[in-house]
């Protein structure tokens, strides 16, 4: 069993004790790398939030995931992340990713009813990664999903946490007060 499918089945496993209604990070490389359960520790939001992102993910293998990983937790907010794998094959096809890229996206609005679905700026330094994302809004804008660029955050260390801030006020289920929004500034 090779590692995607090994971290599959642990995210099998971990769904089944999982609470339900909670928000469900989902993508590739960035997110995957990115350690969501530790800085929603301090975030003060009070929803369950799951990062079930694997390494490498390509748009192609999204369809035979979503099952085990996504819809069980019955999620009320998906962040999605996927493409900067797809952007570094050497046979990357735009416009095949993006009907791929709706059919997850209309898949998860049929499986997950009552989800907000988020489509976050695939991070990359790849010369067609800005074309990549206006297309990404646009289909955001078509299915009723909301897309969140944060494509400018400088990459270093901190780069994760200064991300993380950029999508807090999106994991929110009521409006931010002051005293909340403090809590937002960038580090």
């Amino acid at each position: 069993m090779d590692k995607m499918e090994e971290r599959i089945k642990q995210y099998e496993t971990l769904n089944r004790i999982s609470k339900q209604g909670g928000i469900v990070f989902f993508g590739s490389s960035y997110f995957a790398g990115m350690n969501v359960e530790e800085l929603a520790a301090d975030s003060g939001i009070g929803a369950p939030m799951y990062n079930r992102s694997l390494e490498n993910l390509r748009i192609g293998g999204t369809e035979r995931i979503l099952h085990s990983c996504i819809e069980g937790l019955r999620p009320s907010r998906i962040f999605i992340n996927i493409g900067e794998s797809d952007l570094a094959a050497h046979d990357f096809d735009m416009q095949a990713f993006l009907n791929r890229f709706e059919w997850l996206l209309l898949s998860l609005h049929r499986n997950c009813t009552g989800c907000q679905l988020y489509i976050v700026s695939v991070v990359s330094s790849r010369r067609n990664a800005p074309e990549l994302n206006a297309r990404l809004k646009t289909l955001a804008d078509t299915l009723g999903c909301t897309f969140i660029d944060v494509s400018s955050v400088e990459h270093d260390a901190l780069a994760c946490v200064r991300i993380f801030n950029m999508l807090k006020p999106y994991m929110r289920q009521f409006p931010v007060n002051f005293a909340d929004a403090m809590h937002y500034q960038a580090v």
